[in-house]
C-alpha cells in the first residue's frame, strides 16, 4: 500500500516540474510601466512552450507590442549577440541564464525586453 502512494506522489512532481518547464521564459530586465506583450516562436505552427526557440517576456514601453514583436523576432538570426532592428539599439545581458538572452532594446525615450530563448 505505501508504495503505491509513494509512485504516485512522484508521478505528480514530475508532472508539476514538466508544467514549470513548458512555461516560456520571461526577461529579468524590469520594464516598469510596461506593456506585457506575450511570447512568439521562431519555429513555424508551433507556440514558445513546445518548440523552445523564441522570444517570451515580451514587454513594451513608448512603443507597440506588434513593434516590440518585430524587434524580438530579428534577435533570431543573432545568436545572443547585439543587433539594430526597426531602429531599436538592442543589448543582451553579459551572460546567458537558463537557456536564454536577456535583451534591452531602446530607441530614444522607448524600450522593449525580452528574453531570447535558444538563439545561442
Amino acid at each position: 500500500m505505501r508504495k503505491g502512494k509513494l509512485g504516485i506522489l512522484a508521478i505528480a512532481a514530475l508532472a508539476g516540474a514538466l508544467l514549470v518547464a513548458a512555461v516560456p521564459a520571461s526577461s529579468h530586465y524590469a520594464l516598469s510601466g510596461g506593456r506585457s506583450c506575450g511570447h512568439i516562436s521562431f519555429t513555424p505552427g508551433t507556440d514558445l512552450g513546445s518548440s523552445h526557440y523564441g522570444a517570451g517576456g515580451i514587454k513594451a514601453k513608448g512603443t507597440t507590442c506588434g513593434t516590440a514583436k518585430k524587434v524580438a523576432r530579428a534577435s533570431k538570426s543573432h545568436g545572443g549577440k547585439a543587433f539594430r532592428a526597426s531602429g531599436f539599439s538592442c543589448k543582451p545581458k553579459s551572460q546567458r541564464h537558463a537557456g536564454h538572452f536577456d535583451y534591452r532594446c531602446r530607441k530614444g525615450g522607448a524600450t522593449i525586453v525580452f528574453a531570447g530563448i535558444g538563439v545561442a
